[in-house]
């Protein structure tokens, strides 16, 4: 019967797509919100894949040579923040050049201070990836000495620490004073 080959036909081109590789560049909506292969966002959903993550598409993005983020005015604690960046498809962000974004967040926000992917382990303070911070890092002054679990990593971006090379520093992650948020 020719209906039912017909729409057999169409299962397997959609199997077909959807074994298909996705390239990196390539935006489609995040499987969870849109079982069908398509060039445009759920209306389910804003969240799309990019690069095999999952973000949301119309976000403020910043870029610093390599380094792609969004930064968020928001002066809260650093669980806050980490929730904050979850409910984006991001996490706290781990700059691939500290010094470079810290410079360019002091050339061109108002904002001092930002939270970022690291807290303290009790021995180090470790960044979300796991990837451990050591005092060869641009630290402002003693700081790499708080590596307590309640010591969260943060951005000095003021009085041209930057350019000192001098931009990590921590804060008790439930400080919400004047400490915004990048995410990535």
């Amino acid at each position: 019967d020719i209906k039912s080959s017909s729409i057999k036909v169409i299962e397997e081109i959609k199997t077909t797509i959807n074994d298909l590789p996705i390239p990196a560049h390539q935006v489609v909506p995040a499987p969870l919100t849109c079982p069908e292969v398509t060039t445009t966002p759920c209306p389910t959903s804003n969240m799309i894949t990019e690069g095999g993550l999952t973000v949301t598409p119309d976000l403020p993005w910043l870029t610093v040579a390599r380094d792609r983020f969004v930064r968020f005015a928001q002066e809260i604690n650093w669980i806050d923040a980490q929730s904050l960046c979850q409910s984006h498809g991001l996490a706290l962000y781990q700059p691939l050049d500290i010094v470079a974004v810290a410079q360019y967040l002091e050339d061109n926000f108002s904002d001092k201070l930002y939270w970022l992917g690291a807290q303290g382990n009790g021995t180090h303070q470790v960044w979300l990836s796991g990837e451990v911070l050591d005092r060869s890092d641009p630290w402002y002054g003693t700081q790499y000495t708080n590596v307590g679990t309640s010591y969260c990593l943060y951005f000095i971006t003021w009085s041209g620490e930057p350019a000192k090379g001098t931009v990590l520093a921590t804060a008790p992650c439930v400080s919400t004073t004047n400490v915004d948020v990048i995410c990535g």
